[in-house]
């Protein structure tokens, strides 16, 4: 039974199959701020192997959860890929929204641009009417944002930028 929040981290033994689980904060959720093994120990309490599956309830970002992200330099939707994270139709406005009224580090800046150019990126392969609405939108907020689009050049990848920056009015 989780300890508190409303969020779950459970681990299961690869070799008995024994679960545990606990429960944590949103913001400790979506920033993967708990690790299970610290928590109960490296072992399984049945069989003392180090071997678990895990699994994580994260929420969904919302502007609360992206200005404190924002915010604290230290604060990770992911490990690797904060921008892989955060681009989805549903988070355009609120990574706008961020991006034109708080003060944010490059590296901040740097993946809130990159999230613009993925959701570009993956709505452009596509015959959708929404994802062509979508993807033209994002192209121009992109536009209005060419200042800060260079701070995200070196974490945009490569086949991004090859397929999305050519759609830009300014060549960055």
């Amino acid at each position: 039974m989780p300890e508190k929040g409303t969020y779950k981290i459970s681990r299961k033994c690869v070799d008995c199959g024994h679960e545990d689980e606990i429960g944590v904060t949103r913001s400790e959720a979506a920033f993967i701020l708990v690790d299970i093994d610290e928590r109960l120990g490296a072992t399984c309490k049945i069989c003392s192997s180090t071997l678990f599956s895990r699994s994580y309830e994260t929420p969904t970002p919302d502007l609360a959860l992206l200005k404190e992200w924002a915010e604290d330099e230290e604060l990770h939707f992911s490990a690797y890929d904060d921008d892989l994270v955060l681009a989805e139709a549903e988070n355009l406005n609120i990574i706008l929204e961020v991006l034109d009224t708080m003060p944010l580090s490059d590296y901040k800046t740097a993946a809130l641009m990159s999230a613009l150019c993925i959701l570009v990126y993956d709505n452009s392969s596509t015959n959708d009417a929404a994802a062509g609405q979508l993807r033209l939108r994002v192209i121009g907020e992109l536009n209005k944002r060419l200042d800060k689009l260079k701070l995200a050049d070196g974490l945009s990848r490569e086949f991004i930028k090859e397929k999305v920056y050519p759609l830009l009015d300014v060549e960055v």
